[in-house]
């Protein structure tokens, strides 16, 4: 029976694949959307420049949705079409994990949806929509994932939504109530825990992991030493961005020169930990730390 679903999700896959080479630089494009560079984007936009409350309660859900759809992945263990059919080009990254479900998909799914209920702007709601057909169509464009993967990409997207509609506001009504010293060590063993039971042979879960890790331990951090809110001026949400992007895309760039001191393993994970620590905690407090600063030079001027 997986063999006949198998073999007719091949039939548009191959059908797409038919068309112009032109399309595949437009679909490659349209795929990176949905990559976690995207997300390395979205969430400091969120966190730093929009409702810090709400940028956490997003990464929340990301961090559970790209977890399960990794242990749904290796749970089912159904092969790539480019490895079950010789006749699908990979048109996309090497890839060597199963295919079921499709995290573009369910990552694309779950932004949009999250985003268009908690910011009423109709145009999240136009380009969330664009992406959310355009996204799993590249998918299948680029011979990667079955109609099935994108279906259970959608399905896992909703399912997140509907745990944080039930869960969120007491789990973490919980969670704020723990001490400096539970919540720490909390953290440290819901990421032991996260690392034991994800698939070794599996980067993504590292990567998955190493991010929670750092982003809440710096969030832990932030509540503590900081308590960070979102600037209202223009000006300061541009000097903050011109600080905290360039940040996280030279961490981003620091893999090949990490691998030069470290063994590959540790390497990624200091990267990883290192971008969202960057996140959640080193820019807001350099950001509080220049405007107390300036508050404080500017005291003794108001007063004569």
């Amino acid at each position: 029976m997986l063999n006949g679903v198998l073999d007719w999700g091949l039939v548009p896959i191959l059908w797409l694949q038919n068309g112009s080479p032109a399309w595949d630089r437009f679909f490659r494009l349209i795929t990176a959307l949905g990559d976690e560079q995207f997300f390395f984007f979205l969430v400091p936009v969120l966190f730093w420049l929009v409702h810090k409350k709400i940028a956490i309660r997003f990464s929340s859900l990301l961090f559970l949705s790209s977890m399960s759809n990794v242990w749904i992945k290796y749970a089912t263990g159904i092969p790539r079409p480019f490895h079950y059919s010789s006749l699908v080009h990979n048109l996309g990254h090497p890839m060597l994990d199963p295919s079921f479900p499709s995290g573009h998909t369910a990552g694309t799914v779950l932004t949009w949806m999250f985003l268009a209920a908690h910011f009423d702007r109709r145009w999240i709601r136009l380009v969330g929509g664009a992406l959310m057909v355009l996204i799993p169509l590249s998918r299948m464009y680029l011979g990667v994932h079955y109609p099935s993967d994108l279906l259970g990409g959608v399905l896992l997207a909703l399912a997140t939504l509907k745990l944080d509609a039930y869960l969120y506001e007491p789990l973490a009504g919980k969670i704020s109530s723990l001490s400096f010293s539970s919540a720490l060590s909390t953290l440290g063993v819901g990421t032991a825990v996260l690392q034991w039971v994800s698939p070794h042979v599996d980067l993504i879960s590292h990567t998955i992991t190493c991010s929670f890790f750092g982003f809440f331990l710096g969030l832990l951090l932030e509540s503590r030493w900081v308590q960070f809110t979102v600037p209202v001026s223009g000006w300061h949400k541009l000097g903050l961005s011109l600080v905290g992007f360039p940040g996280v895309a030279l961490l981003w760039s620091s893999g090949p020169w990490l691998r030069l001191y470290f063994e590959a393993p540790y390497a990624r994970t200091l990267r990883y930990v290192s971008i969202a620590f960057w996140i959640a905690f080193f820019v807001p407090y350099g950001y509080c730390l220049i405007i107390n600063r300036m508050k404080s030079i500017r005291a003794p001027h108001s007063k004569t």
